[in-house]
């Protein structure tokens, strides 16, 4: 004699319920004593099939639980691969507007950003040491006392995966320059400017982590000399006539060179964090005869979200650049301090303020603009070179 009983399960169609399922043998011994061997196998597989073909309600219900299992797991750990406006790494982006990587684009994104970099500088330092007009003019013809370099940039990124972007940058220059000149007992002003495109920089950023909150980006690229890098002086020009202005003048470098750089993100809800390391290496002379020394830069930014459309950031920044390899034999180094390859290089640390304001509205969701002003906390620089007094960088971007 064996027992069956009707098991009912909320969600569930009723089914036969069989004593082998227990894990109590001296149970299943006891109900199957008076059974023999052949009708307690016979039993046993009855009950198996019974138990394990799903009835139309069981699996109604394991379909209905599965999906809403599965749309929990998804809205916990949302897919960053497309980006929502909600949760999306990308969609708040507190970048400052001096750094250029912060993250990779999705498949078939692309940006378009303007950035405008204007860098102030006066007076003249000897190592991280301020010195005057009088003791650069002991040692040569000419001293700079202003310096206004300005970059106009256009820049493109594309996605062409949810890990591989490549991206452009163009620039446009204008450097102006004041300058004291010592002319026997007694001194005058004169002024020298240059203007038009520079180099041309090609890149492919690569996310080797691409996730919610967090990403590394390793990026490397090649640097275009499509500026000029032979410029010269007009035939009136006092100290430079039909001559080939100095190194700070030229518009470009004049060498194909490698970029590489590697990024850290971390980005909560209202708090941002980014360290970055970047580096050009030059690796041979341009056609005049030499090239300049190799760079390397360090970035670390914090940025908070005050509002949800606005945020800001500070910026340290640390700058590393070697002297010039070789020298333009047509400049006399006794000129001015521009003129000397050795007054080239250095070390420089910056700080920076930031605002990034993103309105997230209709169309304005795919716009935002940014600013940022630096101004130095440490120069060291070889030779005598110009101080830096400030920084002023504005950006705004555009993706679709």
């Amino acid at each position: 004699m064996s027992i069956w009983y009707v098991e009912s399960v909320p969600g569930f169609a009723p089914k036969l319920f069989c004593p082998i399922q227990y894990t109590d043998y001296s149970f299943i011994n006891l109900q199957f004593s008076n059974l023999n061997m052949l009708k307690f196998i016979r039993v046993a597989l009855i009950c198996t099939l019974l138990n394990t073909i799903p009835s139309k309600a069981e699996n109604k219900y394991n379909i209905d639980n599965s999906a809403k299992i599965q749309q929990k797991s998804l809205s916990e750990y949302p897919d960053t691969s497309q980006c929502d406006m909600e949760n999306c790494f990308c969609d708040s982006d507190p970048t400052p507007a001096g750094v250029m990587i912060s993250h990779v684009h999705n498949k078939g994104e692309w940006m378009v950003s303007y950035r405008f970099m204007q860098m102030k500088m006066q007076g003249n330092s000897m190592g991280n040491q301020a010195i005057d007009n009088k003791m650069v003019l002991s040692q040569y013809l000419a001293t700079g006392e202003y310096m206004n370099m300005k970059m106009h940039m256009m820049m493109l990124m594309y996605g062409i995966n949810e890990r591989l972007t490549i991206m452009g940058m163009f620039h446009y220059t204008s450097n102006y320059m004041e300058m004291l000149m010592k002319q026997g007992d007694r001194e005058h002003s004169h002024a020298m400017k240059t203007s038009g495109t520079g180099d041309t920089k090609l890149s492919a950023l690569y996310a080797l982590i691409k996730k919610e909150r967090v990403q590394l980006i390793v990026n490397t690229g090649l640097n275009i000399p499509t500026g000029a890098y032979n410029l010269k002086g007009s035939p009136l020009d006092g100290m430079y006539p039909n001559a080939r202005l100095p190194y700070s003048m030229q518009l470009g470098c004049g060498t194909w060179d490698i970029l590489t750089s590697i990024t850290y993100i971390i980005k909560q809800e209202k708090f941002s964090f980014s360290s970055q390391l970047n580096s050009i290496l030059r690796i041979k002379n341009n056609l005049v005869g030499y090239r300049l020394g190799n760079e390397f830069n360090f970035n670390v930014w914090s940025a908070y979200n005050w509002l949800p459309f606005i945020s800001n950031s500070v910026r340290i920044e640390a700058n590393y650049a070697e002297q010039i390899k070789n020298s333009d034999s047509s400049l006399p180094v006794y000129t001015e301090p521009a003129a000397n390859k050795n007054n080239y290089g250095g070390k420089a640390i910056n700080l920076y303020f930031g605002t990034v304001i993103h309105l997230k509205k209709g169309i304005l969701n795919r716009f935002y603009v940014a600013a940022e002003f630096g101004l130095p906390l440490y120069q060291n620089l070889n030779g005598i070179q110009m101080i830096l007094k400030q920084n002023l960088i504005i950006n705004s971007s555009f993706k679709f």
